[in-house]
């Protein structure tokens, strides 16, 4: 038996939803998220149709370059590439939602320790600030997922 990789993620944090703004778009809402554990701060647009989120809830988030299995790495290229009969097994199947998109922008301030990345997911946009050396790897023109899931029994003991 193989024994299994991890996959390699350039960033992973769990967040929480301050607030959603679903002012600007009919189906597109913009979640402002604070990191549980770090100084991050992530602002992201989501479809809320597919994808329904509440203030307080918590996701967790990863970002990676490639989401084929990590011991058989593979460069997807065309929507085919994701099929799921095509790619096989994939870190997608742990997340609940995902998206792929391109890193438009990156202001890193070493000298004060903070840095800022921005990307497109098709016209969903997103912002991330946190640390310089949890954002290193980042870079403009990269192409990159986003990977979301719920964090079960995270806020319930305020209900």
């Amino acid at each position: 038996m193989t024994e299994e990789k991890p996959h390699p993620f350039i960033f992973e944090d769990s967040f929480q939803v301050k607030s959603i703004d679903n002012s600007r778009f009919e189906r597109a809402g913009r979640l402002d998220c604070e990191s549980v554990s770090f100084e991050n701060n992530l602002e992201m647009d989501i479809n809320n149709i597919l994808y329904p989120v509440s203030p307080g809830e918590q996701l967790y988030v990863a970002f990676t370059t490639n989401v084929s299995p990590a011991e058989n790495p593979r460069t997807l290229n065309t929507a085919y590439d994701h099929d799921p009969r095509l790619l096989g097994r994939s870190i997608m199947d742990q997340f609940e939602y995902v998206m792929f998109g391109k890193v438009y922008k990156k202001d890193d301030k070493k000298d004060e320790g903070k840095a800022v990345v921005w990307a497109s997911y098709g016209g969903l946009l997103m912002k991330l600030r946190g640390h310089s050396s949890s954002l290193q790897d980042f870079h403009v023109n990269d192409s990159i997922y986003m990977l979301v899931r719920k964090v079960q029994g995270a806020g319930d003991w305020d209900k």
